[in-house]
């Protein structure tokens, strides 16, 4: 499955903010990790995980996503908890810190 998107307006929000906030350079995968999650959120039937040892289903309300890095080393996958929460500028932090 492909999906085609227009990202302009995504493009244009980013340079508006690494243009406005000092010292913060925004990537679109910061602004795709806090669309997953805000999306999460507001679609609670789909944030949701199937515990099978208990026979049912767990709703969360928060969205924790886990973005792939790419390291010399290896790939890792970090967890950003809780990213409907958190700033744009955490995501960064978090992702280079690595």
């Amino acid at each position: 499955m492909s999906v085609d998107l227009d990202l302009e307006r995504l493009l244009a929000l980013r340079q508006d903010i690494n243009r406005e906030v000092p010292g913060v350079k925004i990537s679109v995968n910061d602004l795709l990790v806090k669309a997953c999650a805000l999306a999460l959120v507001a679609v609670p039937d789909v944030n949701i995980q199937f515990d099978e040892a208990a026979q049912s289903i767990r709703r969360f309300t928060d969205a924790d996503i886990s973005v792939a890095v790419a390291l010399p080393a290896g790939l890792i996958t970090p967890i950003v908890r809780s990213a409907n929460r958190n700033r744009l500028a955490t995501y960064r932090t978090k992702f280079t810190r690595w």
